[in-house]
């Protein structure tokens, strides 16, 4: 948390900031270790503070080892009672989690006082990278997820619906040591599949069809996010072609993944060689995406992202064709970059046809 502390008061120079308040939780946990939905984060080039309030005092104190500050009222109180002892110049914010009608009050009662400047993902851009803790968690993460998967091969069956299933991998991954999924799970068999984002339903999964299963843990707060495909009973040659199609286009990224790539050449690989094969129209969403204490985080493995990819941080690849009325195919793994490549953290995760 030191190296990530110092990391980001570089920032704060560059941008000729003197503070920073933090307000999206993930990058609370990140820095502080603690875990609270009402908790700030108030960065100054000397120190940091946590503020909560009543309700988490003590259990701040315990969680961390940063300077706790009691919320009395409320946060738009508090802080100008802070700054006022600091006399910063400029107080940047993040705006992506700060909501209007937070900052406009914030405005208005740090008038005259500090100059609020927006910022843009400060801390997420430093946890595109993972230490070896987060690396840990991440992998524990992917194995419950892989006997969840084992566990759901040995359940499917043409009978159960989509929630059913689902119901049942949830209690299993919790007897499993997670704290839950890491988002609603997608279920979805036959022409559902077919549907990127589809919810589960109370439709029975039937026979000589597929089932996409699309679902993550969330352990100690890390996630992961991985699809397979199930087929029961009898399959046509044009779903087992597509699906063939589909690894072999997740394979051609996993190649070109090192220190250095763009992103963009990433999901270039994967897309161009669906389009090749004549299903181009039908890849309708990026390759990939960075994971870790959310579900969808820095990097975006898109053809929009010409920034490079670097050794530590851990992204989702999975390539998918969506066949309107027929069905679809998405394939998803992680993996970790390395020096000189990647490592799949769930290539053990049976993928056979």
């Amino acid at each position: 948390m030191k190296q990530q502390l110092s990391n980001l008061h570089s920032k704060l120079g560059e941008l000729n900031l003197d503070c920073l308040l933090l307000t999206n939780n993930c990058n609370l946990t990140y820095l502080t270790g603690y875990k609270n939905e009402d908790a700030y984060l108030l960065i100054d080039k000397r120190r940091a503070r946590l503020l909560t309030d009543s309700r988490n005092f003590e259990e701040a104190k315990e969680s961390t080892n940063f300077q706790v500050v009691l919320i009395k009222d409320s946060i738009f109180n508090t802080l100008p009672e802070l700054l006022k002892k600091t006399k910063p110049k400029t107080l940047g914010f993040e705006s992506k989690s700060l909501d209007f009608a937070s900052y406009d009050k914030l405005k208005s009662r740090l008038k005259g006082l500090v100059k609020l400047v927006p910022t843009f993902d400060l801390v997420e851009d430093i946890r595109q990278m993972k230490n070896d803790l987060e690396i840990k968690l991440i992998k524990k993460a992917v194995a419950i997820t892989k006997s969840a998967f084992e566990f759901a091969k040995k359940t499917i069956c043409p009978s159960i619906t989509e929630n059913e299933l689902i119901a049942k991998i949830e209690r299993f991954i919790k007897g499993n040591g997670a704290q839950g999924f890491a988002f609603a799970p997608i279920a979805a068999s036959a022409r559902r599949s077919s549907f990127p984002h589809a919810t589960s339903t109370d439709k029975k999964i039937g026979n000589n069809t597929s089932l996409t299963l699309d679902m993550g843990v969330s352990f100690r707060g890390y996630k992961s996010d991985l699809t397979r495909v199930f087929f029961l009973g009898r399959i046509t040659s044009e779903l087992r072609n597509i699906y063939d199609i589909i690894l072999q286009a997740q394979k051609k990224a996993f190649s070109a993944i090192k220190p250095g790539i763009s992103a963009a050449q990433i999901d270039n690989q994967a897309r161009s060689f669906i389009a090749q094969k004549g299903f181009g129209r039908f890849f309708q969403h990026s390759t990939g995406h960075g994971i870790g204490l959310e579900v969808h985080e820095k990097p975006y493995i898109s053809r929009k992202n010409e920034k490079p990819i670097a050794s530590t941080m851990v992204f989702t690849v999975e390539p998918g064709i969506y066949l309107p009325h027929k069905f679809g195919v998405r394939i998803e793994d992680m993996v970790l970059v390395t020096q000189k490549g990647c490592k799949v953290l769930s290539d053990s995760i049976d993928k056979s046809a």
